[in-house]
């Protein structure tokens, strides 16, 4: 696949391998919600190759083909008949007219301006990798972003920084609700976002200080604090388990020519 980007400097604009497209967040999110990986990566494949226009032609499909890592055409066809159903592609004269992200018509998970870093020639091989992380950076940095607002992170030195961090803990079931998926597939999302090095994520504890470890059981029992099932000893000191902390190896950054929200 990627040779098959440093052969089409004549058609593709991100000729050197360290170009990058930015994606719109919403549209990853999309993807994920609606189970429409294959077609968005599809898409996506076709703005990196053509940007705006392209003839559908044997040769060029070979290409798209090779590009997105397809072994069979008809992966391509299934895939690319959704898109002119949808309309994200149309046929304009002898050519393929390819719509811009503004005027995809999809529900939008997140209504933000906001898109991801996404370099073709690493990205294209690990997209649905890719698409994970991408959504867990974004509600990572949005959830610090709405608990400093509110005043939850008052004592935390991030509440001090207006600059947004690069970890930051996100319980699963706030991606749960915001995607309208199950726990065990954000779960599993992390996971294959980890092992392709788009994020790490681990456990993370606030200690119990003055509490005997000893008395764990009976704690556990007749304390009144929330969450008590949460309650671990770890390194022999009694801790209540925080959501995991995440921390991302990707870059968020505003989509200037998107259109703001009302």
């Amino acid at each position: 696949m990627i040779e098959a980007l440093r052969h089409i400097d004549t058609i593709n604009p991100l000729r050197n391998k360290n170009d990058f497209l930015n994606i719109p967040i919403d549209l990853l999110g999309y993807a994920i919600r609606w189970k429409k990986v294959n077609q968005v990566k599809l898409f996506i494949v076709l703005k990196t190759l053509f940007n705006y226009r392209f003839i559908c032609d044997r040769e060029t499909i070979n290409l798209i083909c090779k590009v997105a890592g397809y072994k069979q055409i008809k992966t391509f066809e299934s895939n690319f008949k959704w898109l002119v159903s949808h309309k994200w592609v149309t046929f304009c004269k002898k050519y393929c007219a390819i719509k811009g992200y503004n005027k995809l018509k999809i529900n939008k998970c997140f209504m933000s301006r906001k898109g991801v870093q996404f370099t073709p020639a690493y990205d294209l091989e690990h997209f649905r990798a890719f698409i994970y992380g991408a959504v867990i950076t974004y509600c990572m940095k949005r959830k610090w972003f709405l608990d400093r607002e509110s005043g939850i992170e008052k004592r935390s030195p991030v509440k001090r920084s207006r600059r947004k961090p690069v970890s930051y803990n996100l319980p699963l079931s706030y991606l749960s609700a915001i995607l309208n998926i199950s726990k065990s597939s954000v779960s599993n999302y992390k996971r294959i976002a980890e092992e392709a090095g788009y994020i790490n994520y681990k456990k993370d504890y606030e200690k119990l200080e003055n509490i005997s470890p000893r008395y764990f059981y009976n704690y556990k029992m007749y304390s009144d604090i929330e969450n008590f099932n949460k309650l671990r000893v770890v390194n022999g000191v009694l801790c209540i388990q925080q959501p995991d902390k995440i921390t991302t190896n990707m870059v968020v950054k505003t989509k200037r020519n998107m259109r703001k929200k009302t």
